[in-house]
C-alpha cells in the first residue's frame, strides 16, 4: 500500500507515527540516507518485498527532468500496478505550506535547513510555484479517481491530534493496537527529523 503525499507533507513525520504505535517498518520507493539514518530501518528495504507495511511515494511531484514526460496513461499504471493495486494512504497539506516548504527543500537541499524567506527570486518561485501546484493537485486527484482503497489524512489534523489520527488510521487498515506503545507514542510525538 502506498503511502502517497506532495513532498514536504508531513510523509516522513507520518512514518515516524506509525511505526511508534504499529511496531512496523514502512518503506518507501526511494531511498534517502538521511531518512534511513533517523531510524526508518524499512526506507533500506526493497518496496516491494512485503517486508513494510506503507511504501512512501510522491508519485510524480519530486522536480526530476524524467518525471515531465510522465502522462496520466504513466500515473494511472503507476497507481493500479501490482505493488500498490489502487491502495494508498493519501496525505494532504495545505499547498501554500507544502509548496513553500518543497521550496525550502529544494534550496536547502536538507530536511532542517531554512532559507531566508526575504531573499526568495520572485521569478524562480513563481515557476517553481506553477509547477509545483499543479502537482500537488495532480497527485490527490489522480489518487482519488484512479485508486481503488485511499485513506486521506490531513495534515494539519495530524498537527493538531497525532495520536487520535494514527491510530484511527491503524485501525481503517486493520492493525491491532498495542496500548503501551501507543502510550509511549503520546510522550514522544515529534520524531527526529
Amino acid at each position: 500500500m502506498a503511502l502517497a503525499s506532495f513532498p514536504r507533507s508531513g510523509n516522513t513525520w507520518l512514518r515516524y507515527l506509525i511505526e511508534g504505535a504499529a511496531g512496523v517498518f514502512t518503506g518507501s520507493v526511494y531511498f534517502d540516507e538521511r531518512i534511513y539514518n533517523s531510524g526508518h530501518y524499512g526506507e533500506a528495504r526493497n518496496y516491494s518485498d512485503g517486508t513494510t507495511l506503507l511504501q512512501k511515494t510522491h508519485h510524480r511531484a519530486i522536480f526530476k527532468r524524467i518525471t515531465r514526460n510522465f502522462s496520466l496513461k504513466w500515473r494511472i499504471r503507476y497507481i493500479r500496478n501490482n505493488k500498490f493495486n489502487g491502495r494508498a494512504v493519501l496525505l494532504i497539506r495545505n499547498p501554500f505550506e507544502a509548496i513553500l516548504s518543497y521550496y525550502n527543500f529544494q534550496s536547502t537541499k536538507t530536511h532542517t535547513g531554512a532559507i531566508n524567506e526575504t531573499y526568495i527570486p520572485i521569478d524562480d518561485f513563481e515557476q517553481f510555484a506553477y509547477r509545483a501546484i499543479t502537482r500537488w493537485y495532480e497527485i490527490i486527484e489522480d489518487w482519488l479517481i484512479y485508486g481503488s482503497e485511499v485513506h486521506v489524512v490531513f495534515y494539519e489534523d495530524l498537527v493538531d491530534h497525532p495520536i487520535q489520527v494514527v491510530t484511527h488510521l491503524l485501525r481503517e487498515l486493520g492493525l491491532q493496537l498495542d496500548p503501551k506503545r501507543v502510550d509511549c507514542l503520546r510522550k514522544f510525538t515529534t520524531g527526529i527529523l
